[in-house]
């Protein structure tokens, strides 16, 4: 079984996280408070182009993370992983974003276990729960 660094409850600080995406994940946490074994929180994904791998050899600190996608939230359980992706307002744009991001991960990152795409969200665009539902993506409003 895998697990994430960080323990599946409220902390003081989460890596990476604006001020709307906490508002939005401690909400899920008080919804649904034993869902995950362990969580991750800013997952670097996907392969540093030639420009950045320079600059992180000169030293330019994070300059190869500003391309790169980063999953908001892994969370493990048993038989599966969620990677999950926080708004405050979600829109259409969201899908696209985490099905590249279960591509990356699932290609990298591959543990043996299924792998499910979450976007929660406080609010949402007309017609999301559909176009979620038809890319297999699970919505989730809090």
């Amino acid at each position: 079984m895998q697990n994430g660094r960080f323990p599946y409850k409220k902390l003081a600080k989460y890596p990476h996280l604006s001020r709307e995406d906490i508002i939005t994940w401690e909400r899920f946490i008080d919804n649904y408070p034993e869902i995950y074994i362990s969580v991750e929180y800013d997952f670097a994904l996907g392969n540093v182009d030639e420009h950045e791998a320079v600059s992180r050899e000169l030293g330019i600190s994070g300059a190869e993370r500003v391309n790169q996608y980063r999953i908001d939230v892994i969370g493990y359980r048993d038989e599966r992983i969620d990677i999950i992706e926080l708004k405050g307002k979600a829109t259409p744009a969201i899908l696209g974003h985490i099905k590249a991001e279960k591509f990356l991960y699932d290609r990298d990152h591959s543990v043996g276990l299924p792998t499910r795409m979450i976007v929660i969200a406080r609010e949402k665009t007309p017609e999301l729960h559909t176009l979620a539902e038809a890319e297999n993506i699970q919505l989730i409003m809090v």
